[in-house]
């Protein structure tokens, strides 16, 4: 885990999306993280989501990494909202576009 959010109040958690959900409170400014809690959800994010097995865009997809958006939007850490992979997806395949059309005017190649 990269970045931590803080809440108004102190207390941390370890995204922005699920500020104020108890579930995810790491621990406060003033009692620090709890390690327990953050081993946790270290634990989880290790895991593979079956459903994206074998999907070309696993390692750049942002529903592989973040379990914790995907538990908040369907109630399961490894399951993503289809229409989130849907998107990630099109995000990929534009920026794969984009890319072999620098390369191709780089070259001249009309």
């Amino acid at each position: 885990m990269n970045i931590v959010s803080i809440y108004a109040n102190g207390d941390i958690y370890p995204c922005l999306l699920v500020t104020q959900n108890g579930e995810f409170k790491i621990g406060t400014v003033l009692e620090g993280i709890d390690p327990n809690k953050l081993e946790k959800i270290m634990r989880v994010n290790e895991q593979i989501n079956p459903c994206c097995e074998g999907c070309s865009y696993y390692s750049y997809c942002k529903n592989t990494r973040c379990k914790i958006i995907n538990k908040q939007e369907t109630g399961d850490y490894l399951s993503p909202l289809p229409t989130r992979c849907a998107v990630e997806n099109v995000i990929y395949r534009v920026m794969k576009y984009n890319a072999v059309l620098r390369e191709v005017q780089k070259i001249g190649i009309d």
